[in-house]
């Protein structure tokens, strides 16, 4: 392990491969993986939808941020593969950005549609499965969210569902860094 550890944070929409990519990335350095949903789910022992539906979208945006702020001060080295709406809520976006190194992964609209659809039912901000609704409901969130996406450390352009993504990230943090 280096001297300092180094915590990339993946951004974007949901569907925009942060989990996925994270888990390949985080394989092709050698770093541990964390997906802040998944940590949320088993630490409170329900599923995100559960918590919306019971608590509301406000009080799981608390528990995000105390998970968010749980990971910052971990000594290994982490891809954390953060929620749609983690860089958009109190100060989580300049707190990444100070204690590690955020990618936004910019997808077109057309491939998150065909990513979401099928697994729609599963994503509380979705609340259809309905592919013109998908796609009203991600350019309604992309309309402010894109903003604090933007404002990540490297925007990633994704265009293509076959775009080797992890590969070119390791390859281009690898010559940044050099770790």
């Amino acid at each position: 392990m280096a001297a300092h550890s180094v915590h990339i944070f993946l951004l974007g929409p949901m569907g925009s491969g942060k989990s996925y990519c994270g888990r390949e990335l985080a394989r092709l350095l050698d770093f541990d993986f964390v997906d802040l949903d998944e940590r949320i789910e088993t630490g409170e022992n329900r599923t995100i939808g559960r918590i919306f539906a019971e608590q509301g979208e406000e009080a799981f945006r608390l528990l995000e941020r105390d998970y968010l702020l749980s990971l910052f001060p971990d000594p290994r080295d982490l891809v954390v593969a953060t929620g749609g709406g983690t860089p958009c809520f109190f100060d989580n976006l300049p707190q990444m950005n100070r204690h590690g190194i955020t990618i936004y992964l910019q997808t077109t609209l057309e491939l998150l549609v065909e990513r979401l659809r099928p697994e729609a039912a599963k994503r509380p901000l979705l609340g259809t499965t309905r592919p013109e609704q998908i796609r009203i409901r991600l350019e309604e969130q992309l309309s402010w969210r894109a903003a604090y996406y933007e404002q990540a450390h490297i925007v990633y352009e994704q265009k293509r569902a076959d775009q080797p993504v992890a590969s070119e990230l390791a390859a281009y943090f690898l010559r940044i860094v050099g770790h």
